[in-house]
Order: structure tokens, then sequence, then C-alpha cells
């Protein structure tokens, strides 16, 4: 794994399962842009264990072609609190990302 920007980062670099996290304490920052590459030989099974963000903040997950993740494939948004916490299937490489604004803060996310 691999991250940019000032979220945490988890610390293995190879790992089978795990959590990726928008905040290191109760609530993420304001005006965050971060981004966290997954990839992996098999296909990434990912979900939300838990979903608490601004309406305005927009996280997003890219199915990338290559593991640069300077292409994709597709992507999905994610904002708010109405998000189902449903498994998402992607590709072998993943961009999860995370952008922030200067209103509210809220709980964040995590994903496995």
């Amino acid at each position: 794994m691999k991250c940019s920007g000032d979220c945490p980062c988890p610390e293995a670099p190879h790992f089978d399962a795990g959590e990726i996290s928008s905040q290191t304490g109760s609530l993420y920052r304001h005006a965050l842009t971060c981004a966290w590459f997954i990839s992996s030989p098999s296909p990434i099974i990912l979900f939300f264990s838990s979903f608490q963000t601004e309406a305005n903040d927009l996280d997003y997950l890219r199915d990338c072609t290559n593991p640069e993740c300077t292409a994709w494939a597709s992507v999905q948004y994610f904002s708010g609190d109405n998000v189902d916490s449903s498994v998402l299937l992607m590709t072998s490489h993943v961009r999860v990302g995370s952008d922030t604004d200067f209103r509210r803060v809220e709980t964040g996310f995590v994903l496995q």
C-alpha cells in the first residue's frame, strides 16, 4: 500500500486484511486531500464498516487498470451518511480517495 496526503497510512506494506481510516482521532480534519493505493495479485474485496462524512466532502473508490492508477475502469463516489455497507469487489488495483472542505467535519470512514 502507498499513501499520499495527510491522512493515516497503515504501516504494513503487504497485507491480506486490514483497514483504511480517514482520521486518526474522533473526527477528520478540514481541507484534506488523501489517497491510498492498494495493489494485489488477486481481486480486492472492500466494505465500509463505518461511514459518516459531510455531504460536500467527496470520497471515492477507483477501480484502476494499472498499479499506478493512471487510468481506471470505473469510479464509485460516496458522501454524507447514506452509504451501503455491502461488499465492493474491485480489480487488483484500487485507489481510495478523500477530499474534504472547510465546513463541518464528521467521524469519517473505515474501509476494510
